[in-house]
């Protein structure tokens, strides 16, 4: 609700959005302080959005791949490991290689006896491990976003340091970590001043929504047609970037991340056929028309219903249908979920679109061993689901997803007005 509020108020006057914004950046400050036990909190404030996003996902990053190299303690005092030697200068010299390997060979008995509850091994019901990003289309994105190459890793040419410099990353200008932002194609075009959304943070102003995308031509670059109603036609990814450097930027080029393009189809069709008007966006606007075009409306094809794990496709589209993670009241972004089969595949469950949500590792562990379950009655349309309580009795059953928690895209169908969570126990 108060992210709601708060865009909202960005969208009724965006011009005191703005300044409040920046006043409010130019009291940032870091402290310090004992806590009563003796350990201590280092506390930034007042940061602008994006970079702090940005620091935090640079951390994620370090701390997923210390995970998967071996470290055997929790992920969260990981994290506050990383976080400290990033910030007292102790890696300023060290590859990311060299800070997993200390890592590594720091991990003490301090780091508890393995059992992690945001890395769980459940050999009875395993969970849906993340898929890679799909890189770009393509591969190196230049001016006409089309030639070969590999610009999806951030190694592509072009200088500038990251938005986080993430310890000094030796081999050149480190190049922070991107993040994931969506905003109205409206918006980039100077139609209009909406807010735009950094996922997992909440509303930002157009300027900084702006800002953060043009920083990230290297990024993952997708789209959302929706119809009228906000409902989503068609998700997808587009190779096509700005012919020019784009006014309106200021931030340096960061690597991967996440560009989503929000628009209706309507607004689509009145810019493909205008394309002049469109300015340096033309490419961009020609390629998302021709795919509407080939595509129409509908989920994303090729995938086998029967496999066991999604295709790139199908994760993507659910990403963007369904936003953040499915269970009432959980904010957790879609993209760092787990992608759930709501009739569990061991079960015959289909890997389709109607039968896939995105859950959250902690509400997916939920679903399979604390036993609670979620109820849709018509899948597709999402209605606000109720949850039902274990008994003693239950069997763990199937886990729907929900209509998003964002303004646009919606997958809520119109004729569908209820609103609330529903939770029960039997």
């Amino acid at each position: 609700l108060a992210a709601r509020i708060k865009r909202l108020a960005i969208a009724l006057d965006p011009q005191w959005a703005a300044r409040r914004y920046a006043s409010a950046v130019r009291e940032r400050n870091v402290i310090g302080y004992l806590n009563p036990e003796g350990t201590a909190d280092v506390t930034g404030s007042a940061l602008p959005v994006d970079a702090a996003a940005a620091a935090c996902a640079h951390v994620e990053e370090l701390a997923r791949a210390a995970k998967r190299a071996g470290y055997p303690g929790r992920i969260g005092p990981l994290r506050a490991d990383l976080y400290l030697g990033l910030l007292d200068g102790c890696w300023q010299h060290c590859t990311r290689e060299q800070i997993i390997a200390e890592l590594l060979a720091r991990a003490t008995s301090d780091t508890g006896d393995g059992a992690d509850p945001e890395h769980p091994v459940d050999p009875e019901h395993p969970v849906d491990p993340d898929d890679p990003a799909e890189p770009p289309v393509g591969g190196e994105v230049r001016a006409d976003g089309d030639g070969p190459g590999a610009c999806w890793d951030g190694a592509c040419a072009g200088g500038g340091s990251g938005v986080v410099s993430g310890g000094g990353m030796s081999g050149g200008a480190a190049r922070g970590p991107g993040v994931e932002v969506r905003v109205g194609l409206s918006t980039l075009l100077g139609r209009d001043r909406r807010p735009g959304e950094v996922a997992g943070w909440g509303p930002v102003t157009a300027e900084v929504a702006r800002a953060v995308v043009l920083a990230q031509r290297a990024a993952q670059w997708r789209y959302a047609l929706t119809d009228p109603q906000g409902q989503l036609l068609l998700a997808g990814v587009t190779r096509r970037r700005p012919q020019a450097p784009v006014s309106g930027g200021g931030l340096p080029p960061c690597r991967g991340g996440i560009v989503e393009l929000q628009l209706p189809a309507a607004l689509l069709t009145e810019l493909a056929a205008d394309l002049d008007s469109c300015g340096e966006w033309a490419a961009v606007v020609a390629d998302l028309a021709t795919q509407y075009t080939q595509r129409g409306g509908g989920g994303p094809s090729g995938q086998d219903p029967r496999a066991r794990f999604a295709g790139a496709g199908l994760r993507r589209h659910v990403q963007v249908r369904d936003r953040s993670c499915v269970y009432p009241g959980c904010r957790g972004t879609a993209r760092s979920a787990d992608l759930d089969h709501t009739v569990d595949h061991v079960h015959g469950g289909p890997t389709t679109e109607r039968n896939s949500g995105p859950v959250c590792r902690h509400d997916h562990l939920l679903k399979h061993r604390g036993r609670w379950r979620l109820h849709q009655p018509a899948p597709r349309r999402s209605p606000a689901p109720r949850t039902t309580a274990p008994s003693w009795n239950d069997h763990p059953s199937q886990t729907p997803h929900h209509r998003p928690d964002h303004q646009t895209p919606t997958n809520r169908h119109p004729s569908d007005r209820r609103g609330g969570t529903e939770v029960s126990r039997r």
